[in-house]
């Protein structure tokens, strides 16, 4: 049985990422102001001026994504496909 080896850190800040991706505004252009984004902005290490978010123009304004760069140079891309209940 072969061993998998997983990043925690890695793991966590992508989960992270995507958990900020349900902060994004309704009208897509920015990310709703909350103590919970604030954290999940500070554990990816996303800079704010290399973040980018899209929201496709599509009739229910669900799906998203933010594409950013972090502080230790890498790119993150989250999805947000579903709206929480």
């Amino acid at each position: 049985m072969n061993a998998i080896v997983l990043d925690k850190i890695l793991a966590c800040r992508l989960i992270r990422a995507s958990h900020l991706s349900y902060a994004i505004s309704k009208d897509g252009q920015q990310l709703i102001d909350s103590a919970a984004a604030h954290k999940d902005f500070q554990v990816t290490g996303y800079l704010k001026d290399q973040l980018h978010i899209c929201q496709p123009d599509d009739l229910d304004r669900i799906d998203a994504f933010l594409l950013g760069r972090t502080q230790s140079d890498d790119s993150i891309l989250a999805f947000r496909g579903t709206l929480p209940p």
